[in-house]
Order: C-alpha cells, then sequence, then structure tokens
C-alpha cells in the first residue's frame, strides 16, 4: 500500500515547518560538526561518482559516529502523527472526491450518453470555465449546444457534488485485527503491529492455504512477487 503522505506535508504549512523541523534534527548536529573539516579548494575535483567541485571534506573519521548512530526518534513520531492524519483526513477526503466525481460522472450520462472519457472532459471543462459551455467543447459534442441540454447538465453535475450521501455504517479496520483507535497516539510498536497484523493475515495466511493445493506453489510466487 501507498500512502500519500506528501500530501498532507505540503498541505499544510504548519506541517511543513515541522518537516523543517524535524530533518533538523539531524542535519544541524552533523553540520555543526563537519563544519571544521569542510575546505573549498582553488582547483575543482571530478569524484566517483561523476560530480565535478571544489568541495573537499577530511573529517570522515571524526564524522563517521555522527552519522552511523543517528537518534531517529522524532522523525518516528513525526512521521507515524503523518500517516495517522493522512488516513484519517487525507484519504477520507480523497475517498469523497472520488465518489462525489462517479455520481457526477453518472448524473451527466443520465442527460446524455456519453463514454466516460468525454464525461470527465465534460466535468473538467464545467470546473474550469465556471460552468460556462466552451466552443471547443461545442465542436467535439453537438449536442452538448442543443436547448436545454448544458443547464440540465449543469444541474445535474452540481447536485452531485453538493449532496453527501448518507454515511454506511461499517466496522473500521486499518488491520484484520485493528481498527483506527490503534492510532491513537501511536508508539512505534503500535505501526509495527499493524503492519504485521496486515501480511500476516492478508498474505502469509492465504498463502499458506494455497500451498495445500496442487501447483499451489506457482500461485504463491506469484502472489508473493506481485507488486
Amino acid at each position: 500500500m501507498i500512502l500519500p503522505v506528501s500530501a498532507a506535508i505540503t498541505d499544510d504549512s504548519g506541517e511543513r515547518r515541522n518537516y523543517d523541523r524535524v530533518l533538523d534534527e539531524v542535519s544541524r548536529p552533523l553540520m555543526q560538526a563537519a563544519r571544521e573539516h569542510i575546505t573549498f579548494a582553488s582547483r575543482h575535483t571530478t569524484y566517483p561518482d561523476g560530480v565535478v567541485s571544489n568541495f573537499e571534506f577530511h573529517g570522515n573519521e571524526q564524522i563517521r559516529p555522527v552519522w552511523r548512530y543517528l537518534d531517529l526518534g522524532p522523525h518516528v513520531v513525526y512521521l507515524s502523527n503523518i500517516v495517522k492524519r493522512t488516513l484519517i483526513e487525507q484519504m477520507r477526503e480523497q475517498s469523497r472526491c472520488l465518489r462525489n466525481h462517479g455520481r457526477a460522472r453518472q448524473a451527466l450520462k443520465d442527460v446524455v450518453e456519453m463514454p466516460d472519457q468525454q464525461a470527465d472532459r465534460v466535468i473538467r471543462s464545467i470546473e474550469q470555465n465556471k460552468g460556462e459551455l466552451s466552443n471547443a467543447l461545442v465542436k467535439q459534442m453537438p449536442v452538448l449546444s442543443e436547448t436545454g441540454v448544458w443547464a440540465e447538465i449543469i444541474e445535474a453535475v452540481s447536485q452531485a457534488f453538493q449532496e453527501d450521501l448518507p454515511p454506511i455504517p461499517m466496522q473500521q479496520l486499518l488491520s484484520p485485527s485493528y481498527g483506527h483507535e490503534k492510532l491513537d497516539n501511536p508508539t512505534l510498536e503500535d505501526l509495527i503491529d499493524i503492519f504485521e497484523d496486515s501480511w500476516t493475515d492478508y498474505i502469509f495466511s492465504p498463502c499458506e492455504l494455497l500451498l495445500k493445493t496442487p501447483h499451489g506453489d506457482i500461485a504463491v510466487s506469484q502472489r508473493l512477487t506481485t507488486p
């Protein structure tokens, strides 16, 4: 599973400041320790990685303990909070947007039947042109210029985005054994529990059952190697 944690950071100025702050937890003391070992030569050197620079560093032995034994505790706490916000805010909002878009697409197609790709283009045009029917859209779909059609489409799409469906009662689980309360003030152990529980019940247990069937080893190998 890929979590869009960057959205939770970039959409909030406070989180962006926290991101910079937690990076400084390592970079600031590292630079303080390394500064006296940095010089700039009069000639540029081509280094093994292809970078050409006059930057020179002479403190490998002295600085090695600083970057080999980092205290990443603040980073773990920060990331766990970002993961929590992503799960309970960003992904929920994204789900709502996708739901409304699908509902708007269907409402539009109830007025004029068209492929999903064209329906998405009409919805984007409505948003970009603030409800005005563009000439480019009319050239592609002349039916939109017929009397009353565009007004009916605007009404249907607007209604689809304004209405909120009643919540569907369901048990919300992060993994087979843990719900969202597991992420209330989560520790590293909580995150490990969720990860381990997901892999055990979603991956390893089904694979164990597959291994008991004819040719199950092939199915298991495909399951474990498929992204």
